[in-house]
């Protein structure tokens, strides 16, 4: 079963008229696949993922990326260069994430870029500027595709406990804005709500997807919280429990308005019962993740880390993806076992077509 979030996708571009759409897609997950048999790329980076900064209005427990400082950002050319760069080698989705993408000043004037080149454009946010009528109406104007809203809870306090600061009205707000320009404007908008599962919030969690899906939002995708370089973010065996028992009823849920598909919860429950399932990352044979200083990552995971693989102010990205080093760094994640639900859920679909051992 294809996830809704990619459903709305494909729907979205035949709405556009972008019938070739499906058939592209189609050719470039055939590439990907001969790249990772013969070990040599064929195809550039699918899907772009870039903070352009990490500065950041909210102080959430399980992140660190504002501490990472703000000193030395990318400029708006050197992004619009990134941009050319992927641009030119067919990538098909722009992402920007932070920190808050939002807080960025030039924003949107890159997203307008991006979408000047044809490419999908994602952006992940806390929210909070949504509030403003004007700014959601600035992110809805400058022809994003898919907006996704970080919304853990809808209890004041433990939205508190969760992200640092009291602003769960805000984010509130900021959907309610998002879904009545979309409607008004007759936009082909996707809404999404990201919910990250902690030990403050995993009680409530079916609630908590019910009432949000009452805002009006398209997908939400609750899944675990994971590591990153100063937050182990370890929750304990309770945790891991409770997790289990959440995720089982998911299973036998299928009306649950969740975004998560019966492989990812599959393979999460046999991680938490200490299986190792076997499965080929393909992450690093479809994205590429920059961060503010220009490093690139093979995933979000060796980002959270630090674990950089090159920057793009020492090489071009051209360079970098089809370089003997990215390779290795492709050989190396190849059996990695991190969980995460961004890599892991493509990875599911791939797998049905890598026989190779």
């Amino acid at each position: 079963m294809m996830r809704k979030k990619y459903l709305n996708i494909m729907l979205s571009k035949f709405k556009e008229g972008d019938f070739l759409w499906f058939p592209r897609t189609t050719i470039n997950f055939a590439r990907i696949l001969l790249s990772a048999y013969t070990g040599k790329m064929l195809i550039g980076p699918i899907n772009v993922i870039v903070a352009p900064s990490w500065k950041c209005n909210s102080l959430c427990k399980m992140c660190d990326f504002r501490s990472r400082g703000c000193e030395d950002e990318l400029s708006t050319e050197e992004f619009k260069d990134i941009v050319d760069q992927v641009s030119r080698l067919n990538c098909s989705v722009f992402s920007f994430f932070g920190g808050e993408p939002l807080l960025r000043k030039d924003i949107f004037e890159l997203i307008g870029y991006v979408k000047s080149k044809r490419i999908l454009v994602q952006v992940s946010t806390n929210g909070f500027l949504l509030a403003n009528k004007g700014n959601a109406a600035q992110l809805v104007n400058a022809g994003v595709d898919i907006v996704t809203v970080s919304l853990d809870t809808m209890d004041r306090e433990t939205y508190k406990k969760i992200r640092g600061v009291d602003r769960l009205d805000d984010v509130v707000q900021g959907i309610k804005n998002l879904v009545e320009l979309r409607d008004s404007k007759n936009k082909q908008l996707q809404i999404n709500a990201n919910l990250v599962i902690l030990n403050e919030n995993i009680d409530s969690i079916q609630e908590t997807i019910k009432n949000i899906r009452e805002l009006g939002v398209d997908v939400i995708t609750p899944y675990p919280v994971h590591e990153l370089k100063t937050k182990k973010n370890i929750q304990g065996a309770d945790f891991n429990l409770k997790l289990q028992k959440l995720y089982l009823n998911m299973l036998n849920n299928k009306e649950g308005y969740y975004d998560l598909s019966t492989e990812f919860l599959n393979h999460v429950l046999g991680l938490l019962q200490g299986k190792t399932p076997k499965i080929k990352c393909f992450a690093p044979y479809t994205d590429l993740h920059i961060d503010p200083f220009g490093n690139v990552y093979p995933c979000i995971y060796f980002m959270g880390l630090e674990k950089r693989a090159a920057n793009v102010r020492d090489k071009s990205i051209r360079e970098i993806w089809f370089s003997r080093e990215y390779q290795r760094v492709r050989i190396k994640l190849a059996n990695c076992t991190c969980g995460i639900m961004c890599h892991m859920e493509p990875a599911f679909v791939f797998n049905k077509f890598w026989f190779k051992k």
